[in-house]
Parts: structure tokens; C-alpha cells; sequence
């Protein structure tokens, strides 16, 4: 399958990784710590602003991501500042939506937290969560005033990386709120190829309700029906039932039923066969027949049967 390639997701992908770099100072407790810990700290001189944890969290930006609420609250009430960022340029407030904290996102908001920020990849809080797994502090970042229509570097929307992700619910509540169904990345992917892609049958069904195009192409020319074609059948099914071509070829001269046979997803095979897709197109000489020889996982299969008779 392709590569997961947004610059904004390949800043923020490490964070997970680092709850256990903070040490025995202020940023572990500001993680693991009571408030009491963490003003008995400040008290005896602890730095409100000290930098830590690897790539040079505040403790704010800690308490956002691994602590309780309690936590955030107090260093806010001690004056952290909401505006400090990594070297990357990611806030505590993108933290706290990267790691899915909703407490932590209201608590950062309602202090005044900048909703729109950007990293240096361009990459917002909204971007963040949507990116991730939590479609509440999607709707929470979105009735802050997010811009859902937003663009990291490579052109990648909230909806696309909700789409990418496969959160469903992320992809509906971005729908709902008016996303471009059609934005794409710089290499030409709409949120539908790449849930197609990635086989988010949930999102697929999202895009696809809400009216995304079926046949949209990104800059290889490939469909969301040729993408899914070699590995997801039931996204496959979804999008010839919304009409998908399936005769339609890549800039390679893939088609649907190419892809299926080459990578011996006999499913697939038979549902393209059934909607019509070209038995006899060929690829580089080797027509479908061909290359489900060659890949072998379909031969005495209904699937093959079914190539060979409709290859005469």
C-alpha cells in the first residue's frame, strides 16, 4: 500500500514515544505529579519554561499531552506560556489534540490557546486530531473556530488526514462542517483515494454519501477503484455500487481488473468481472489472464475460472 506521507503527521508521529524521556524534574511531574508537587516545585525555584523530554517540551506541553487536567490548569494558573513551541514549531495545544486529550484541549482553549497555530509543516491542532483517533476534540477544536479548510505543506486538509486515518467519525463531523470534499494533496489525492487506499470502508461510505467524486485522479492517474482494486474487496463493492469506472486506467495503464488479477485478489476479480470491467485489457503486453498466472493466488479459483472463460 502506498506510504502515509503528510510533512505535519511526520512531525508530530514521535510524541507517543517520548513519555518516558521527561526525568525526575518538573516535566515528570508535570506527566505524573499532584498540583501540589508541581507548585511545591515552582516554589523551590523549578524553571515554569524549562525545556526537556527529548526534542525540548515545556512543561506545559507535557501536562497537555501525558498529564491530568488538574496539571495544565495549574501551570497555566502559574503564567506557562500557551504560545511556546518545540523547534518543529508544535504548541501544547497541538500536543494535547495529537495525543487525543480533550480535557487538556478545552483546558489550553479557554485559556486562550491560538486554535489555528501552525508547526513549521504547516500543520494545525485540528490537523493533529483529525490525524488521530479522537473525533471529540475534532468537534471541540471545530466549534473553537478551527479552520477546517486549512493546508500543511504538501496540501494535506483536516478531511484527507481524517480520511487517511480511517476515523470515520473524524470524517463526518468535518463533512458536516462544510470540508472541500475535493481539496488534494500535491500529489493529487482527495480524502476518498485515500481512505480508498488504505481500506477505511467507514470513510469511504462517509465521502462517498456525502457525494465525493468517485473517479477523482491524483497525479499518477489513479482512481479510488484502482487503488482499492488489489487488496480491498469490500471497498471494491462500495464504489462500483456509486458507480466507479471500471475500465478507467492509470497514467501506467493500470485499470481495476489489471490490478486485481496482478495482485491475486480473486474477490475483487469477480466483483469487476460482474460490473463489467474489460477481460482481455493488458498491461506492458501480458493481458489479465497473464498476470494472475504469474501471481498465482487466484489459479483453480472461481475467480480464474471466471477469467478464463471470460478471456475467449
Amino acid at each position: 500500500m502506498p506510504t502515509r506521507r503528510s510533512p505535519f503527521l511526520a512531525l508530530v508521529a514521535g510524541l507517543a514515544l517520548l513519555a518516558s524521556a521527561f526525568g525526575q524534574d518538573i516535566h515528570s511531574l508535570a506527566a505524573e505529579g499532584t498540583v501540589a508537587d508541581i507548585r511545591a516545585a515552582l516554589e523551590a525555584g523549578a524553571d515554569l519554561e524549562a525545556r526537556g523530554g527529548g526534542p525540548g517540551f515545556t512543561p506545559l506541553m507535557v501536562a497537555a499531552g501525558w498529564g491530568p487536567t488538574a496539571n495544565v490548569e495549574a501551570l497555566l494558573e502559574a503564567g506557562a506560556d500557551l504560545a511556546a513551541t518545540l523547534p518543529n514549531g508544535t504548541t501544547a495545544l497541538m500536543t494535547a489534540a495529537t495525543r487525543g486529550r480533550l480535557a487538556n484541549v478545552r483546558a489550553l482553549l479557554a485559556a486562550g490557546a491560538d486554535v489555528n497555530a501552525r508547526n513549521h509543516a504547516g500543520g494545525t491542532a485540528l490537523m493533529a486530531a483529525a490525524g488521530g483517533t479522537a473525533p471529540d476534540v475534532v468537534a471541540a477544536l471545530l466549534e473553537a473556530g478551527a479552520d477546517l479548510h486549512a493546508r500543511d505543506a504538501a496540501g494535506w486538509t483536516p478531511l484527507i488526514l481524517a480520511a487517511d486515518g480511517g476515523v470515520a467519525g473524524s470524517v463526518r463531523l468535518l463533512v458536516e462542517a462544510g470540508a472541500e470534499l475535493e481539496a488534494r494533496t500535491d500529489d493529487g489525492d482527495t480524502a476518498l483515494l485515500r481512505a480508498a487506499q488504505y481500506g477505511e470502508a467507514e470513510s469511504v461510505t462517509a465521502l462517498l454519501a456525502a457525494g465525493a467524486e468517485v473517479d477523482a485522479r491524483n497525479l499518477n492517474g489513479e482512481t479510488p477503484l484502482i487503488a482499492a482494486a488489489p487488496w480491498l474487496p469490500e471497498i471494491v463493492a462500495a464504489l462500483v455500487e456509486a458507480g466507479a469506472d471500471v475500465n478507467a486506467r492509470s497514467e501506467l495503464g493500470v485499470t481495476p481488473l489489471l490490478a486485481a488479477a496482478q495482485y491475486g485478489e480473486a474477490e475483487s476479480v469477480i466483483l469487476l468481472l460482474d460490473a463489467g470491467a474489460e477481460p482481455n485489457a493488458t498491461l506492458d503486453g501480458m493481458t489479465v489472464l497473464e498476470l494472475a498466472e504469474m501471481n498465482g493466488a487466484v489459479v483453480d479459483t472461481d475467480a480464474y475460472r471466471r477469467l478464463q472463460a471470460a478471456a475467449r
